[in-house]
């Protein structure tokens, strides 16, 4: 049974005839003759009674021809739905701890907000986890990132804010009252670390380089296990300065720099550049681009400008 059999099928219940469907739909009568016998040989069936030059439904064609027009109506639903560029559907985003616990979720609730008909999956990925094979084998639409920008050429990214990453303690902890503190000082104080990362090996990086080679280290799996740790009297350690804000404000802990630091780290957003721009994922890209974004923020080449209305279907939208 083909769509077009169903056309012709309707056409003749409104023309109540062959030759007049024919003349509307631009046919010759054979051909409607021929789909239309075709139709009643796979129904098993006769849809017409044929009196002359007119037709009229049997019994069976009567009971059919509800159940076309609802083909018909599902069939220019499903067309006007995927014509529709308003942001809709399922969102995979991928992110790593701290942006994902500490930015995320007001992101979220702005997409909410603006765009309800997206439906936003997140991820929360160790360091350890591949970022790049996510997005590669398309199991995420998009991530944010928490370090240099050294994806490969075939992802495209954005820095869209710029995270301070500052030794962390508790307010009373000896070294509390210095800052900025010096390598030295950190000899004989016990280092709570995160999972293998970015800014995790650039300071460890700088304690090999001051040899500070007897500061014992103890490895952690979660930023918030960090954080209680820190609060228990255990040791300092390495982190985001957005995913301590509540504790320094109540007192709880402070944030030094460290000789040498950086000052921060990029956060970016990340995609595969032949991963296709849906109207859901422009949206989200557009929400992250626009929050707070920094001045100087500079934008990839073929990154579809947040200030311009986007059209999916455009080749260059294919390089957001």
């Amino acid at each position: 049974m083909e769509l077009r059999q169903l056309d012709i099928f309707e056409a003749v219940v409104e023309a109540e005839s062959f030759t007049a469907a024919a003349a509307r739909l631009g046919y010759v009568q054979s051909n409607i003759s021929t789909n239309m016998l075709a139709l009643e040989r796979e129904l098993g069936v006769p849809l017409f009674d044929r009196l002359g030059r007119r037709v009229q439904l049997t019994a069976a064609g009567a009971r059919f021809l509800p159940h076309v027009r609802q083909i018909r109506e599902v069939l220019e639903a499903a067309k006007a739905a995927a014509a529709d560029t308003a942001p809709s559907g399922r969102l995979f985003v991928g992110a790593c701890e701290s942006p994902g616990t500490y930015r995320l979720p007001a992101l979220i609730a702005r997409m909410h907000e603006t765009y309800p008909a997206v439906d936003i999956h997140i991820r929360v990925m160790s360091p350890g986890e591949k970022r790049q094979e996510s997005l590669r084998n398309g199991r995420l639409d998009v991530a944010i990132a928490l370090d240099d920008p050294d994806d490969a050429a075939e992802f495209i990214s954005e820095e869209v804010r710029r995270e301070p990453i500052h030794l962390v303690m508790r307010a009373d902890h000896p070294l509390a009252s210095t800052d900025p503190i010096e390598w030295d000082a950190l000899a004989g104080y016990q280092y709570l670390a995160t999972e293998p990362g970015s800014y995790r090996a650039q300071f460890e990086s700088q304690l090999l380089r001051h040899q500070v080679l007897n500061a014992p280290i103890v490895e952690l799996v979660s930023i918030e296990l960090i954080k209680q740790c820190i609060l228990a009297g255990l040791g300092y350690g390495v982190l985001p300065v957005m995913t301590v804000e509540r504790e320094v404000a109540a007192g709880d802990m402070v944030t030094r720099a460290w000789p040498g630091a950086p000052e921060f780290m990029p956060m970016r957003l990340v995609r595969h550049k032949n991963h296709w721009v849906s109207p859901a994922l422009q949206a989200f890209w557009n929400v992250v681009t626009q929050w707070n974004a920094p001045a100087h923020a500079q934008q990839s080449s073929g990154v579809i400008s947040s200030n311009q209305e986007p059209n999916p279907f455009d080749a260059k939208a294919g390089a957001l």
